[in-house]
């Protein structure tokens, strides 16, 4: 059992990780975190070259579709990209992610428009962004929306979820990408930004077609898995990248007090105890079961 005392993020990164990536030795859980820590530093958001592929006009000619991205440390780059390339865009955002970094999304916009198109922000919380989102489709525009960001408003006061299988677990997510896109009738696209020899390329993942599904709950959970299954291969190839396991238990998408309702854990090994601060003393945190110990 080690003597350090150890802060909580790295404790719940670390418990994170043991219950969804089990196979990884608590031996490299430090170092794991000091690589997520290094790649999720703030730096300066630019865009030097995107290659200009001969997919590329393809891809600019797809019909108006929601664009997934996701959080794995390259996602601002990926919005200058698209821009880059003269795509026409929306972009939906958390009210209070864009508070928070306000400075920097006014500097993406900026940049976005010295193309000479206009780039507009929607809201998560908006009662009406679903009618935003469709005059912007209307207008032969995309929606560029976080497939992991797991905002929204709640319609009816209800927080709509929907479980998916993920690594080792699984976790609720908003169901709100697969719904819109059912609702009207537009296609999820995925997309990925991959860094080489200091450009970027752009990549589609697989279309999220509901056009032939009639049952939308159905196609919502379709939809919402597929979206993490492609996830899930980038984040088990390179687990520090994801820059969501700091807030799984925040945002309602994953929630360890569910696994003993469950009786789904049980306490770990003393390889699995670190001691951490608990209402100032020292008390310990057992990383496989989620308890502390004091």
């Amino acid at each position: 059992m080690k003597n350090t005392l150890y802060q909580w993020p790295f404790a719940l990164f670390s418990a994170h990780i043991h219950h969804f990536l089990p196979t990884i030795p608590w031996s490299e859980h430090e170092n794991l975190y000091q690589r997520f820590e290094t790649y999720h530093k703030p730096k300066q958001r630019e865009l030097s070259t995107v290659e200009y592929k001969p997919h590329m006009q393809a891809f600019l000619q797809l019909e108006p579709a929601l664009l997934c991205l996701y959080h794995l440390g390259n996602h601002f780059e990926t919005v200058l990209a698209l821009g880059k390339v003269g795509l026409s865009f929306d972009l939906l955002l958390d009210r209070e992610v864009y508070t928070r970094y306000e400075s920097t999304f006014l500097a993406l916009k900026m940049q976005l428009q010295s193309n000479g198109s206009a780039y507009r922000f929607l809201f998560s919380d908006d009662r009406a962004v679903l009618l935003r989102m469709r005059t912007a489709l209307q207008e032969k525009r995309h929606v560029v929306v976080f497939a992991d960001g797991n905002s929204g408003t709640a319609a009816g006061n209800k927080d709509l979820r929907t479980a998916v299988r993920f690594l080792g677990g699984s976790l609720r997510v908003k169901q709100g990408i697969a719904m819109i896109s059912h609702v009207l009738q537009v296609p999820i696209i995925p997309l990925a930004l991959k860094e080489r020899r200091g450009g970027y390329t752009l990549r589609t993942g697989e279309r999220i077609d509901p056009c032939m599904w009639d049952d939308r709950q159905n196609f919502i959970v379709y939809g919402m898995q597929s979206l993490y299954d492609r996830l899930e291969k980038k984040v088990a190839e390179r687990p520090w990248i994801w820059e969501c396991w700091n807030y799984l238990h925040e945002n309602g998408t994953f929630n360890p007090a569910h696994l003993y309702a469950a009786k789904q854990q049980q306490m770990g090994d003393e390889e699995a105890w670190i001691p951490i601060q608990w209402r100032g003393r020292m008390a310990y945190f057992d990383r496989a079961s989620y308890q502390l110990i004091h």
